[in-house]
């Protein structure tokens, strides 16, 4: 249902809580599922306060892809962050779950390409 609250989960392996983000039901594409929050919505680590996260951003979720993608233009950090992690799990409609692998990609405002946590 477009524009229903969604809540992205992710885990860190085994089971342990890592980032959830609260986010709106967007559409559906061939793509997979968008889901978008705007500026000052709720982000989440693990058992940590709930933040405002400074920046709207656009995410879609792929039923088979091993990675999740956030777009951010407005983020002087990065305006694409890739979070490679297992394919995700639909534990109902508006709620989806997923393990980060630690490895993550960044393309900055100016095309640079990062790649992140290798070490971990």
């Amino acid at each position: 249902m477009l524009n229903s609250e969604f809540t992205v989960q992710f885990y860190k392996y085994p089971d342990r809580l890592h980032w959830r983000h609260a986010m709106v039901r967007l559409g559906d594409d061939e793509h997979g599922v968008w889901v978008g929050m705007r500026s000052g919505g709720t982000v989440q680590r693990g058992a940590e306060p709930p933040i405002a996260h400074p920046h709207a951003f656009v995410s879609v979720i792929s039923e088979d892809g091993w990675f999740i993608p956030i777009f951010t233009p407005a983020d002087p950090r990065f305006t694409v962050y890739v979070d490679i992690a297992t394919p995700v799990t639909w534990s109902s409609d508006h709620r989806v779950e997923a393990f980060d692998l630690d490895l993550d990609v960044t393309v900055g405002p100016d095309g640079q390409v990062s790649v992140l946590d290798e070490d971990e």
